[in-house]
């Protein structure tokens, strides 16, 4: 980052909701100042702030959690359960009591935003999966992971269904850095023609209740789905969804993304239409995540 300056009339935006958006000329560096030094009071813990339970996050968490174990930190759990108003305010009470460093997976990245930025502003150290404000944010190449999902999806189409289906994605584009992977999605097969995306939509949650809710609403409209996409555990619950009206059927294509134990399960079973999960190494993220 940047900032850039020179002579004449120059001044900042007024409050810091869009950051620097005028020239601005910043105060020469000084090394003795006290906002240049080490945070004071500061506790050698490392909280983690889980939004749910599912598989990614818990491998995730074992990740952290040795790492902490390595650095000689205090490890502790705080999981949300899915409620962003529960994680806004532990998250908060772990600034007031001065924990060292925290790294969070946000329900609602919005709402918890000020909350993480407060953490930041006090010199705590904040990580998170994926989505800011943060020093340090875990992500993946999501494009490619994606666009190889979906040509795993392509080439089945091609091969096993004449080129013709009925295309569910279940996405979460209100994460900016998440959206990535459903572009793919859309590019891949936006390429072929007889195929149908009847349903592109986010479920409520990520996990194997909202890929459930969600997918009998699809399925009101749309019975005959061939293709399934997204995360590992919306796509679960999708399967799920599938089973109990009868409609999952070994010729379908249901694919995700996580690496989630139960989604390797289910490819392990030639009867079930689950055909391939794209992993992702989450302890390995946590633990470089809880070493840095």
């Amino acid at each position: 980052m940047a900032a850039l300056s020179w002579p004449g009339h120059a001044k900042a935006q007024s409050g810091d909701a869009n950051g620097i958006t005028e020239p601005f000329i910043l105060t020469a560096f000084d090394p003795k100042a006290v906002s240049c030094n080490a945070p004071a009071g500061l506790t050698r813990q490392l909280f983690f702030f889980q939004d749910n339970d599912r598989q990614f996050m818990q491998g995730v968490r074992f990740g952290l959690e040795q790492a902490a174990s390595k650095r000689g930190l205090d490890f502790k759990i705080q999981l949300a359960n899915n409620d962003s108003n529960r994680m806004a305010s532990a998250l908060d009470a772990a600034v007031k009591a001065r924990v060292g460093a925290i790294v969070a997976a946000p329900v609602d990245a919005i709402g918890l935003a000020p909350s993480l930025q407060a953490a930041i502003n006090s010199g705590i150290y904040v990580g998170t999966v994926v989505p800011p404000p943060a020093v340090t944010i875990l992500n993946a190449p999501q494009y490619l992971t994606g666009e190889r999902l979906a040509r795993s999806a392509a080439d089945y189409i091609t091969k096993e269904l004449d080129g013709k289906a009925n295309v569910v994605l279940l996405t979460h584009d209100s994460l900016q850095f998440l959206s990535p992977r459903f572009k793919a999605m859309r590019d891949v097969l936006g390429k072929l023609p007889d195929v149908t995306i009847v349903a592109d939509i986010s479920p409520a949650t990520v996990n194997v209740q909202g890929g459930y809710e969600t997918m009998q609403l699809i399925l009101l409209a749309y019975p005959k789905i061939d293709v399934v996409l997204g995360a590992d555990t919306v796509v679960l619950g999708a399967l799920k969804a599938l089973r109990e009206q009868g409609l999952a059927t070994p010729r379908q294509f249901l694919g995700g993304i996580d690496g989630e134990p139960d989604a390797v399960a289910e490819i392990k079973d030639s009867k079930s239409p689950y055909k391939v999960s794209v992993s992702l190494a989450s302890p390995v993220f946590g633990y470089a995540l809880g070493h840095y």
